[in-house]
Protein backbone atom coordinates (compact mmCIF):
# COMPACT_ATOMS: atom_id res chain seq x y z
CA UNK A 1 0.00 0.00 0.00
CA UNK A 2 1.62 3.34 -0.87
CA UNK A 3 0.34 6.66 -0.59
CA UNK A 4 0.07 8.91 -3.47
CA UNK A 5 0.81 12.43 -4.59
CA UNK A 6 -2.61 13.48 -3.54
CA UNK A 7 -2.63 11.98 0.13
CA UNK A 8 -4.75 9.15 -0.84
CA UNK A 9 -3.26 5.86 -0.40
CA UNK A 10 -3.60 3.01 -2.70
CA UNK A 11 -3.34 -0.72 -3.22
CA UNK A 12 -1.11 -1.54 -5.51
CA UNK A 13 1.42 -4.61 -6.84
CA UNK A 14 4.93 -3.45 -6.63
CA UNK A 15 8.05 -4.86 -7.79
CA UNK A 16 9.98 -7.25 -6.00
CA UNK A 17 12.98 -7.70 -8.12
CA UNK A 18 13.59 -6.47 -11.82
CA UNK A 19 16.46 -7.60 -14.22
CA UNK A 20 18.88 -4.48 -14.51
CA UNK A 21 19.68 -6.17 -18.48
CA UNK A 22 19.64 -9.18 -20.43
CA UNK A 23 22.71 -10.30 -21.48
CA UNK A 24 22.08 -11.00 -25.36
CA UNK A 25 24.58 -14.25 -25.11
CA UNK A 26 22.16 -16.15 -22.48
CA UNK A 27 24.13 -15.23 -19.53
CA UNK A 28 22.80 -14.61 -16.49
CA UNK A 29 21.24 -11.15 -16.18
CA UNK A 30 22.10 -8.60 -12.93
CA UNK A 31 19.01 -7.86 -10.50
CA UNK A 32 17.69 -5.54 -8.68
CA UNK A 33 15.88 -6.66 -5.37
CA UNK A 34 12.95 -4.21 -4.26
CA UNK A 35 11.00 -4.61 -0.56
CA UNK A 36 11.25 -6.38 2.37
CA UNK A 37 10.83 -9.63 3.73
CA UNK A 38 8.42 -9.61 7.09
CA UNK A 39 7.78 -12.02 9.60
CA UNK A 40 5.28 -12.30 12.19
CA UNK A 41 6.46 -10.33 15.72
CA UNK A 42 7.29 -13.05 18.29
CA UNK A 43 4.97 -13.76 21.58
CA UNK A 44 6.20 -11.21 23.28
CA UNK A 45 5.03 -10.24 27.09
CA UNK A 46 5.85 -6.52 27.62
CA UNK A 47 7.56 -4.95 30.27
CA UNK A 48 5.96 -2.13 32.70
CA UNK A 49 8.86 0.29 32.18
CA UNK A 50 8.24 3.70 31.66
CA UNK A 51 8.90 5.01 28.01
CA UNK A 52 11.47 8.08 29.32
CA UNK A 53 13.13 5.10 31.45
CA UNK A 54 13.40 2.74 28.31
CA UNK A 55 15.31 5.94 26.57
CA UNK A 56 17.54 6.25 29.34
CA UNK A 57 16.01 9.15 31.14
CA UNK A 58 16.37 8.76 34.56
CA UNK A 59 14.96 10.16 37.67
CA UNK A 60 17.70 12.39 37.60
CA UNK A 61 17.40 13.66 34.58
CA UNK A 62 16.17 17.64 34.27
CA UNK A 63 14.29 18.63 31.52
CA UNK A 64 16.33 21.73 30.10
CA UNK A 65 14.14 22.84 27.65
CA UNK A 66 10.80 22.72 25.04
CA UNK A 67 9.34 23.94 22.66
CA UNK A 68 6.00 23.70 19.88
CA UNK A 69 7.72 23.26 16.33
CA UNK A 70 4.87 22.37 13.52
CA UNK A 71 2.70 20.73 15.62
CA UNK A 72 4.73 18.44 17.65
CA UNK A 73 6.35 19.05 20.27
CA UNK A 74 10.18 18.68 21.28
CA UNK A 75 12.43 18.38 24.74
CA UNK A 76 15.50 18.32 25.65
CA UNK A 77 16.73 16.02 28.82
CA UNK A 78 20.06 16.69 30.29
CA UNK A 79 21.51 14.89 32.94
CA UNK A 80 22.18 17.42 35.84
CA UNK A 81 26.13 16.54 36.42
CA UNK A 82 26.38 17.91 32.32
CA UNK A 83 26.73 21.72 31.73
CA UNK A 84 24.20 23.02 30.45
CA UNK A 85 24.75 25.35 27.37
CA UNK A 86 23.75 28.77 27.29
CA UNK A 87 21.56 28.56 24.35
CA UNK A 88 19.73 25.34 23.27
CA UNK A 89 18.95 24.56 19.29
CA UNK A 90 15.74 22.88 18.99
CA UNK A 91 15.93 22.65 15.26
CA UNK A 92 18.72 20.06 15.49
CA UNK A 93 17.67 16.53 15.69
CA UNK A 94 20.78 15.27 17.55
CA UNK A 95 22.14 16.90 20.42
CA UNK A 96 25.25 16.00 22.08
CA UNK A 97 25.20 14.88 25.53
CA UNK A 98 21.25 15.44 25.73
CA UNK A 99 18.00 13.51 25.29
CA UNK A 100 16.12 14.72 22.50
CA UNK A 101 12.05 13.80 21.76
CA UNK A 102 10.11 14.91 19.23
CA UNK A 103 5.89 13.85 20.18
CA UNK A 104 3.27 14.26 17.47
CA UNK A 105 -0.04 15.30 18.51
CA UNK A 106 -1.09 11.84 19.67
CA UNK A 107 1.74 11.99 22.56
CA UNK A 108 3.90 9.24 20.41
CA UNK A 109 7.49 9.74 20.41
CA UNK A 110 8.50 10.01 16.52
CA UNK A 111 11.62 10.71 17.14
CA UNK A 112 14.00 9.84 19.66
CA UNK A 113 17.91 10.23 20.16
CA UNK A 114 20.12 9.95 23.25
CA UNK A 115 23.26 11.74 22.33
CA UNK A 116 24.42 10.44 25.86
CA UNK A 117 27.97 9.32 26.14
CA UNK A 118 28.78 5.82 27.07
CA UNK A 119 31.21 5.07 29.66
CA UNK A 120 30.42 1.96 30.94
CA UNK A 121 31.81 -1.18 30.56
CA UNK A 122 31.37 -3.09 27.15
CA UNK A 123 29.96 -6.48 28.13
CA UNK A 124 27.39 -6.54 24.88
CA UNK A 125 23.57 -7.72 25.59
CA UNK A 126 22.47 -11.01 23.82
CA UNK A 127 20.70 -10.04 20.51
CA UNK A 128 17.32 -11.79 22.19
CA UNK A 129 18.15 -9.65 25.01
CA UNK A 130 18.03 -6.20 22.65
CA UNK A 131 15.04 -7.70 21.02
CA UNK A 132 13.17 -7.85 24.12
CA UNK A 133 14.14 -4.03 24.62
CA UNK A 134 13.30 -3.09 21.02
CA UNK A 135 9.73 -5.27 21.29
CA UNK A 136 9.21 -3.22 24.58
CA UNK A 137 9.19 -0.24 23.14
CA UNK A 138 6.97 -1.11 20.49
CA UNK A 139 4.45 -2.27 22.62
CA UNK A 140 4.61 0.99 24.50
CA UNK A 141 4.03 2.86 21.99
CA UNK A 142 1.39 0.88 19.87
CA UNK A 143 -0.74 -2.16 22.48
CA UNK A 144 -1.94 -3.78 19.65
CA UNK A 145 1.43 -3.82 18.05
CA UNK A 146 0.60 -7.91 17.23
CA UNK A 147 -2.33 -6.79 14.86
CA UNK A 148 -0.47 -4.32 12.93
CA UNK A 149 3.22 -4.46 13.30
CA UNK A 150 5.60 -7.34 11.26
CA UNK A 151 9.07 -7.13 11.77
CA UNK A 152 11.42 -6.95 8.92
CA UNK A 153 13.91 -10.01 8.22
CA UNK A 154 17.46 -8.91 8.29
CA UNK A 155 19.19 -8.51 4.71
CA UNK A 156 21.71 -11.46 4.34
CA UNK A 157 24.09 -8.80 2.72
CA UNK A 158 23.84 -6.48 5.93
CA UNK A 159 24.66 -9.45 8.45
CA UNK A 160 27.85 -10.21 6.49
CA UNK A 161 28.80 -6.75 6.11
CA UNK A 162 28.63 -6.53 10.19
CA UNK A 163 30.48 -9.40 10.31
CA UNK A 164 33.20 -8.59 7.69
CA UNK A 165 33.32 -5.07 9.93
CA UNK A 166 33.54 -6.57 13.00
CA UNK A 167 36.74 -9.13 11.61
CA UNK A 168 38.28 -6.11 10.05
CA UNK A 169 38.47 -4.41 13.72
CA UNK A 170 39.51 -7.55 15.70
CA UNK A 171 41.92 -7.62 13.14
CA UNK A 172 43.14 -3.72 13.34
CA UNK A 173 43.27 -4.80 17.12
CA UNK A 174 45.46 -7.42 16.66
CA UNK A 175 48.04 -5.40 14.74
CA UNK A 176 47.99 -2.88 17.34
CA UNK A 177 48.66 -5.64 20.41
CA UNK A 178 51.62 -6.85 18.09
CA UNK A 179 53.52 -3.50 17.59
CA UNK A 180 53.00 -2.11 21.32
CA UNK A 181 52.90 -5.82 22.40
CA UNK A 182 50.57 -7.24 25.51
CA UNK A 183 50.50 -5.98 28.49
CA UNK A 184 52.95 -6.75 31.59
CA UNK A 185 51.79 -9.52 34.12
CA UNK A 186 52.24 -6.47 36.44
CA UNK A 187 49.34 -4.28 34.78
CA UNK A 188 46.03 -4.02 34.75
CA UNK A 189 43.90 -4.95 31.40
CA UNK A 190 41.39 -2.75 31.17
CA UNK A 191 37.78 -3.36 29.72
CA UNK A 192 35.80 -1.04 28.07
CA UNK A 193 36.73 2.01 26.55
CA UNK A 194 39.38 4.46 27.05
CA UNK A 195 37.07 7.59 27.43
CA UNK A 196 33.72 8.15 26.85
CA UNK A 197 31.96 7.63 23.55
CA UNK A 198 28.63 7.05 21.93
CA UNK A 199 26.96 3.62 22.24
CA UNK A 200 27.32 0.99 19.39
CA UNK A 201 23.68 -0.19 19.10
CA UNK A 202 21.54 -2.71 16.92
CA UNK A 203 18.39 -1.64 15.02
CA UNK A 204 15.02 -2.78 14.31
CA UNK A 205 12.61 -2.56 11.95
CA UNK A 206 8.79 -3.27 12.48
CA UNK A 207 6.73 -2.32 9.55
CA UNK A 208 2.85 -0.96 9.36
CA UNK A 209 0.51 -3.68 8.33
CA UNK A 210 -3.32 -2.84 7.37
CA UNK A 211 -4.95 -6.60 6.90
CA UNK A 212 -2.01 -8.08 6.09
CA UNK A 213 -0.65 -5.65 3.35
CA UNK A 214 2.40 -3.57 4.41
CA UNK A 215 1.86 0.25 4.56
CA UNK A 216 5.08 2.36 2.49
CA UNK A 217 6.59 5.05 4.66
CA UNK A 218 5.22 3.34 8.08
CA UNK A 219 8.04 1.94 9.25
CA UNK A 220 9.47 1.91 13.05
CA UNK A 221 13.35 1.80 13.64
CA UNK A 222 14.86 1.00 17.21
CA UNK A 223 17.91 1.39 17.54
CA UNK A 224 18.62 -0.84 21.05
CA UNK A 225 22.37 0.13 22.74
CA UNK A 226 24.38 -3.03 22.95
CA UNK A 227 25.20 -2.39 26.26
CA UNK A 228 22.79 -0.46 28.48
CA UNK A 229 19.68 -1.72 26.41
CA UNK A 230 18.21 1.93 26.29
CA UNK A 231 16.66 2.77 23.39
CA UNK A 232 19.32 5.39 21.66
CA UNK A 233 17.36 6.65 18.74
CA UNK A 234 13.82 5.56 17.34
CA UNK A 235 11.98 7.53 14.34
CA UNK A 236 8.50 6.87 13.17
CA UNK A 237 5.98 8.32 11.33
CA UNK A 238 2.87 10.61 12.83
CA UNK A 239 -0.20 8.66 13.63
CA UNK A 240 -2.58 10.85 12.29
CA UNK A 241 -0.71 9.89 9.16
CA UNK A 242 -2.21 6.09 9.29
CA UNK A 243 -4.36 4.84 6.58
CA UNK A 244 -7.79 4.83 7.69
CA UNK A 245 -9.19 1.66 8.79
CA UNK A 246 -11.50 1.16 5.94
CA UNK A 247 -8.78 1.56 3.09
CA UNK A 248 -9.73 -1.11 0.71
CA UNK A 249 -7.15 -3.89 0.75
CA UNK A 250 -8.30 -6.68 -1.66
CA UNK A 251 -7.07 -6.22 -4.69
CA UNK A 252 -8.94 -6.37 -7.92
CA UNK A 253 -6.53 -7.00 -10.05
CA UNK A 254 -4.90 -10.56 -9.66
CA UNK A 255 -0.44 -10.68 -9.58
CA UNK A 256 -1.07 -12.04 -13.08
CA UNK A 257 -2.92 -8.98 -14.40
CA UNK A 258 -0.89 -6.58 -12.67
CA UNK A 259 2.34 -8.19 -14.70
CA UNK A 260 0.57 -8.73 -17.65
CA UNK A 261 0.15 -5.33 -17.64
CA UNK A 262 3.74 -4.03 -16.50
CA UNK A 263 4.79 -6.07 -19.72
CA UNK A 264 2.48 -4.28 -22.04
CA UNK A 265 4.02 -1.09 -20.67
CA UNK A 266 7.98 -2.60 -21.09
CA UNK A 267 9.59 -2.75 -24.41
CA UNK A 268 12.81 -4.31 -24.61
CA UNK A 269 16.20 -2.41 -26.82
CA UNK A 270 19.42 -3.79 -27.69
CA UNK A 271 22.26 -1.64 -26.87
CA UNK A 272 25.96 -1.57 -26.03
CA UNK A 273 26.97 -1.83 -22.44
CA UNK A 274 30.46 -0.20 -21.31
CA UNK A 275 31.69 -2.54 -18.06
CA UNK A 276 34.96 -3.04 -16.61
CA UNK A 277 36.83 -6.20 -15.75
CA UNK A 278 38.76 -7.06 -12.41
CA UNK A 279 41.86 -4.74 -13.14
CA UNK A 280 39.75 -2.17 -14.48
CA UNK A 281 40.08 -2.63 -18.62
CA UNK A 282 37.19 -1.38 -20.66
CA UNK A 283 34.75 -3.91 -22.30
CA UNK A 284 31.56 -3.83 -23.81
CA UNK A 285 28.43 -6.26 -23.35
CA UNK A 286 25.80 -6.72 -25.83
CA UNK A 287 22.61 -6.69 -23.96
CA UNK A 288 18.54 -6.01 -23.67
CA UNK A 289 17.37 -3.04 -22.02
CA UNK A 290 14.19 -2.67 -20.67
CA UNK A 291 12.60 1.06 -21.14
CA UNK A 292 9.18 2.49 -20.49
CA UNK A 293 8.62 4.92 -23.64
CA UNK A 294 4.96 5.75 -22.22
CA UNK A 295 6.51 7.38 -19.20
CA UNK A 296 9.84 9.05 -17.75
CA UNK A 297 10.74 6.21 -16.06
CA UNK A 298 10.50 2.74 -15.22
CA UNK A 299 7.47 1.35 -13.93
CA UNK A 300 7.63 0.77 -10.23
CA UNK A 301 3.98 -0.47 -9.63
CA UNK A 302 0.53 -1.51 -11.01
CA UNK A 303 -2.37 -0.09 -9.44
CA UNK A 304 -4.40 -3.22 -8.17
CA UNK A 305 -7.84 -1.46 -8.43
CA UNK A 306 -7.71 0.14 -11.77
CA UNK A 307 -4.32 -0.84 -13.50
CA UNK A 308 -3.07 2.16 -13.85
CA UNK A 309 0.86 2.39 -13.99
CA UNK A 310 2.96 4.50 -11.34
CA UNK A 311 6.41 4.81 -12.00
CA UNK A 312 10.05 6.08 -11.11
CA UNK A 313 10.65 9.50 -12.05
CA UNK A 314 13.90 9.99 -13.70
CA UNK A 315 14.21 13.40 -12.29
CA UNK A 316 14.35 12.51 -8.52
CA UNK A 317 10.74 12.11 -7.93
CA UNK A 318 9.52 9.17 -5.98
CA UNK A 319 5.87 8.20 -6.43
CA UNK A 320 3.31 9.58 -9.22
Amino acid sequence: MFRNGDDTYRLVWSMKEAAVDIPADGSEPDSVAEGREYEPLPAHLPADTPLRRMIGIAEQHVKIGEQQDDGVQVEKWQHPSLETPDEIDFSEAYSPNMVTIHYDSANRPVYVCNGEEWTGEEDELDGEILLRHALDYLYRLFPDAPQHFWMVKPDVDEEWEELEEFVEELMDELDELNEEGCPDEDEEWIDGPDESEEEDAQEFFFQFHLNGVPVEGHTVLVSVGRYSGRIITSTMEPTEELPPADTRTVPVLTKQQAREKLVQQMKMKLEMMMEFDEEGKTFYKLTYLPSFPETDGHVRMIDAENGKAYYMDMGGSIFY
